[in-house]
């Protein structure tokens, strides 16, 4: 072979070898740290105010925005978590800092993410737009889900996957407390309904049987009522704009119980068709409800007897 064929050689041998470290040449490991070590998240969306989320006592979460106090969903913790904890990386995609846009990952488009253990930083990663691929394979019919990050300090843009840009495009509300109710129909033995006008009465268990006014409730009515406020939520939060309600609820719900924490909810009259709502297991929280909503939580005490409501 002459020289310039070996040079050739030679020239199309390295060429191969740096395309494969460009293609290849990347720790897979984003993100690694253990759940029960978190003790905060920091979250920075692109288009509202930045919002954290602290550790509190027996695994709960505490989320913060605007100098106001607000439960977070364990849930939603959970789901962050499990996208986060052990992200690993499908692909580089860009190492260039000018494609960040197309990928929203850059500093004002990217919804950044702080998560830390005491005073240590766990992870630290901007989070991207969600891209979709074919079913991995035939059982499945939904299109598999990506999402790219880029971490800080890094020009380097990764797919993984997951659907965490999704999940965190929603912003604070995304883990908000949705809790209204939570209880079990087992551990209750009273509730009480204050209402306007003379209309309050009281549900009472006696032997697995509730009474009103020492009648016997109609069970079916009594069942479905109760399958609906044993886990009671909802995602229609009122604080923007509409100061807290002040001054005695005129609806209002007492859940109680021997072996349970007694549930307060107040209801008041909004505007036309809408009522705003708070409860005690959910401190600082106002909902909207609409009128079925609210008529779900505050029947009339003929509901308990058969007789229908909207």
């Amino acid at each position: 072979m002459s020289i310039l064929g070996v040079l050739i050689v030679i020239a199309l041998v390295s060429t191969l070898t740096e395309d494969k470290k460009a293609a290849g040449n990347f720790s897979s490991e984003l993100v690694q740290f253990d759940a029960e070590e978190v003790t905060q998240v920091q979250v920075y969306p692109p288009e509202e105010n930045a919002f954290r989320i602290e550790k509190g006592e027996e695994d709960t979460w505490m989320l913060q925005v605007d100098g106001n106090r607000y439960n977070a969903e364990k849930m939603s913790m959970d789901q962050l978590f499990q996208e986060m904890s052990g992200m690993k990386a499908l692909q580089v995609v860009s190492r260039n800092k000018d494609a960040w846009g197309d990928f929203s990952v850059g500093d004002s488009a990217g919804v950044r993410v702080q998560v830390t253990g005491g005073d240590k930083t766990l992870a630290d990663v901007y989070v991207g737009r969600m891209d979709f691929g074919q079913p991995r394979n035939q059982n499945q019919r939904q299109p598999e889900t990506f999402t790219f990050v880029r971490p800080n300090n890094s020009e380097e843009v990764y797919k993984v996957r997951g659907m965490l840009s999704m999940f965190l495009r929603e912003g604070q509300r995304a883990f908000r407390s949705t809790a209204i109710t939570r209880c079990q129909e087992a551990a209750v033995a009273r509730m009480d309904y204050t209402y306007p006008a003379d209309s309050s009465f009281s549900l009472v268990k006696n032997d697995s049987l509730w009474f009103v006014d020492g009648m016997k409730t109609d069970s079916a009515s009594f069942e479905t009522y109760m399958d609906g406020i044993e886990n009671f939520s909802s995602r229609s939060f009122a604080e923007e704009g509409v100061a807290a309600p002040s001054g005695e609820a005129p609806y209002r719900l007492s859940v109680s119980g021997p072996a349970m924490e007694t549930i307060n909810v107040e209801g008041w009259n909004w505007n036309a068709g809408q009522f705003l709502v708070m409860s005690s297991i959910n401190p600082g929280t106002v909902f909207s409800l609409s009128e079925s909503q609210f008529t779900r939580l505050f029947r009339g005490k003929s509901y308990f007897f058969g007789a229908a409501e909207n």
